[in-house]
């Protein structure tokens, strides 16, 4: 399976989230190319719909350069990467459902 390079930039975002728990957007924009075509929050608008409900629950913390993930968001940190397209795309969940 070949990853395509919008996978590979929603993998890179979901790690970051997932281990360090806060990524800076102009290092991603910086990495990879975002800024030529669109800023992070264009690029991923979407998503930033899906955070600010996050950030309403104090999930995580939203600033124009960063996404920082709190500390009650580190416990549903699966529910806090909302990068993944193809979780999001799935109809019936195969795994186990967070809390």
């Amino acid at each position: 399976m070949t990853l395509s390079p919008e996978d590979l930039l929603r993998r890179a975002i979901i790690m970051e989230l997932m281990c360090q728990f806060e990524i800076s957007k102009a290092a991603i924009e910086n990495k990879y190319h975002l800024s030529f075509d669109q800023d992070f929050d264009e690029y991923f608008a979407r998503e930033r719909l899906d955070l600010q409900v996050l950030e309403a629950d104090d999930l995580v913390r939203l600033t124009p350069k960063h996404i920082e993930v709190t500390s009650a968001g580190r416990l549903l940190i699966r529910n806090v990467a909302v990068f993944d397209t193809y979780l999001r795309n799935q109809q019936s969940r195969q795994f186990s459902q967070s809390v």
